[in-house]
């Protein structure tokens, strides 16, 4: 069941990733929709979370920790590979508690923390990952305190 949701959702978002490369080069929606094999509502659907994503830019896409985390689900990748991205990865945390609806921004840590929520990572994989991140923003911490007050 899990890797079933995982490939739902994999295949949604390189839908939408899809969806939003053709609209940046100008492809008009009905072509979208004839080239993605989908129906045009579909691809209105898409283009609208695209661009709440702020993913019309023009801006080249980075693969997200949930993206790392579903193609490993997905294609049995190695996880031992997809912990060392993880935690290699600059996270970007939470811009406020408010919904993205209400203007907040859920950072890049939430699809860590939602990965284990939904048993794609393991406790111990999540432990790592928090840890190497955790010891990563304390010495970003420091450096940006010594830069702020110079002795």
């Amino acid at each position: 069941m899990r890797e079933r949701q995982a490939r739902t959702r994999l295949s949604h978002i390189e839908a939408l990733e899809d969806v939003a490369l053709l609209a940046i080069h100008g492809t008009p929606r009905r072509s979208i929709a004839e080239i993605a094999d989908l129906a045009e509502s579909e691809v209105r659907q898409l283009l609208r979370e695209a661009e709440r994503n702020g993913m019309l830019g023009g801006a080249a896409f980075e693969e997200t920790p949930e993206m790392i985390v579903l193609r490993t689900v997905v294609r049995h990748g190695d996880r031992r590979q997809m912990v060392d991205r993880l935690v290699e990865h600059r996270y970007k945390f939470g811009a406020s508690d408010l919904p993205p609806a209400e203007g907040g921004a859920p950072g890049t840590w939430s699809q860590v923390c939602d990965a284990l929520l939904r048993r794609w990572l393991s406790d111990a994989e999540a432990r790592q990952i928090s840890l190497a991140v955790q010891q990563v923003s304390k010495s970003a911490s420091n450096v940006d305190r010594a830069r702020d007050h110079p002795q």
